[in-house]
């Protein structure tokens, strides 16, 4: 996978710590492993809907 696409998985600073909050209730707090795989097959799925 291309370094430009991978970027755009990436969440802004932000919408992450807005994330950590109403996730961790803490806007530092560091995201599990298995809920940050959540999130990119999320990622991947969504861009895959879209070429459908």
């Amino acid at each position: 996978m291309r370094m430009a696409r991978r970027l755009r998985m990436l969440p802004d600073r932000g919408y992450l710590r807005f994330r950590m909050v109403t996730m961790y209730g803490d806007a530092s707090a560091q995201p599990r492993a298995q809920d940050l795989i959540t999130y990119l097959r999320w990622c991947r799925a969504w861009e895959q809907s879209k070429r459908a």
